[in-house]
């Protein structure tokens, strides 16, 4: 559906069945209309926990109302916000947008309602804190392990390669 003009995008009626009154959100929407800019910028999959399935810092927590990286990207670069910026996420979620900011020094503040926000916040910003030599050392130890025979109900599957 291509969109030719500005009003092709305001709706009489958006609520389901008239459930809440349409007053304030037809003030809303003529009140910046004037700014409404028409892109094909974003798409269904950069709004959405789509772009994030395939990256493994986002995608082990399925979190549908999140926002993909991507997008918090350039919507940091469309506003030009710099390290040392600040930006506030009311609604936290899954904790992408904080990531990301702290990923290119920009501080951030937010907050959720849903429990696992809380969590899921906690290990993506502990990702960041990970020593790598500390790792590799525990990686070196593991490897240097044998199994006690006497143990024949587990099994080494396979070895991490350091």
């Amino acid at each position: 559906m291509i969109f030719s003009d500005r009003a092709d995008y305001f709706v009489d009626i958006f609520s389901a069945n008239s459930f809440c009154p349409e007053n304030a959100r037809q003030e809303l929407e003529r009140k910046y209309s004037p700014i409404l800019e028409i892109t094909e910028k974003f798409n269904r999959r950069s709004v959405s926990f789509q772009l994030s399935k395939k990256e493994a810092l986002h995608s082990w927590l399925k979190y549908k109302e999140a926002f993909s990286a991507d997008l918090v990207n350039a919507l940091l670069d469309d506003m030009s916000v710099t390290p040392g910026d600040t930006v506030m996420d009311p609604f936290m979620g899954s904790g992408t947008t904080a990531l990301v900011c702290q990923m290119r020094g920009v501080n951030s503040i937010g907050y959720d309602i849903m429990p696992i926000s809380g969590i899921s916040i906690a290990a993506k910003a502990n990702v960041m804190k990970y020593d790598i030599e500390e790792i590799e050392q525990m990686v070196r130890e593991f490897s240097g392990l044998s199994m006690a025979e006497n143990y024949s109900h587990i099994r080494l599957i396979g070895r991490m390669s350091g």
